[in-house]
């Protein structure tokens, strides 16, 4: 028995992110990019360079764009797939698919692998795009929020003949109010 496994590990997870790119199915059992991850997480640096010589549907590609993303990694990858034709009668989706949506005249897996490359990296990019809107706006409202109680804050000063500063949180400092005001040798930060 394994141990070397997890249920994101199942193909029908490969084939979900496959008709998740591209809208359709074309491989029987595509390798599902978690695996992949978990498997460059164990095996490899944050700065390595990874080859893939049977690329297949880009699954490896597509992991490594993912795991840069999510660890700030600047691992490299090399995918190796031979211009391998598509049978029009074995797999007709996948032929039609890029005989008429990527219009290439003899339809091979090599075109179906740097499709998926370059949609996943879209992907990533929407992603990390999101992500930095999300943090900017974040810290927006953070920086917004300590402007609001600095100035707060800023009405209690009084002068501060000894240059001590006490550094207060605004529940405390609305307790001991009274107190400190009474005190000439004091900042509230």
């Amino acid at each position: 028995k394994t141990i070397f496994y997890k249920p994101d590990y199942s193909s029908g997870n490969g084939t979900a992110q496959i008709k998740h790119l591209f809208g359709e199915k074309f491989f029987q059992n595509p390798k599902p990019v978690q695996l992949i991850k978990d498997v460059i997480t164990i095996g490899t640096n944050s700065n390595d360079l990874i080859l893939d010589f049977f690329a297949g549907s880009g699954t490896t590609g597509d992991a490594v764009m993912q795991l840069n993303a999510e660890d700030g990694g600047h691992r490299k990858y090399i995918l190796v797939q031979l211009p391998e034709a598509i049978d029009a009668k074995k797999n007709k989706t996948a032929f039609d698919f890029v005989k008429n949506e990527l219009a290439v005249a003899e339809p091979t897996i090599f075109e179906i692998t740097k499709e998926r490359l370059i949609r996943a990296a879209k992907k990533v990019a929407e992603a990390n795009t999101a992500k930095i809107a999300a943090k900017e706006k974040e810290i927006a409202e953070l920086e917004s929020n300590i402007c609001k109680r600095k100035i707060w804050v800023l009405r209690f000063l009084k002068p501060c003949p000894f240059g001590k500063i006490i550094i207060l949180k605004r529940k405390n400092l609305m307790r001991k109010l009274p107190f400190l005001m009474s005190l000439n040798s004091l900042n509230l930060i």
